[in-house]
């Protein structure tokens, strides 16, 4: 990041140099696509309150910040 910024091209390109780096972009992704999709269908059903907030946690920091921020949420609407 310090040398070449943000440069997109230039991470897709070094990422699908290597199989196994590629496997595991394509493993996030997944990963992120599935909970936002479990966030969204559970939420809905329990009625859990701010479900944009598990979606950009997801989208910035990843499912392993996504995912118990949901579950953080989640237990508060049932304690309320």
């Amino acid at each position: 990041m310090v040398e070449n910024g943000l440069d997109i091209p230039l991470l897709l390109e070094q990422v699908y140099t290597s199989r196994i780096a590629a496997f595991g972009l394509l493993d996030v992704i997944v990963l992120a696509v599935v909970l936002i999709l479990f966030v969204l269908t559970e939420g809905r059903k329990h009625k859990v309150p701010h479900l944009w907030v598990p979606f950009l946690g997801t989208v910035t920091g990843g499912v392993s910040f996504g995912l118990p921020l949901y579950l953080y949420l989640r237990e508060r609407s049932f304690r309320r």
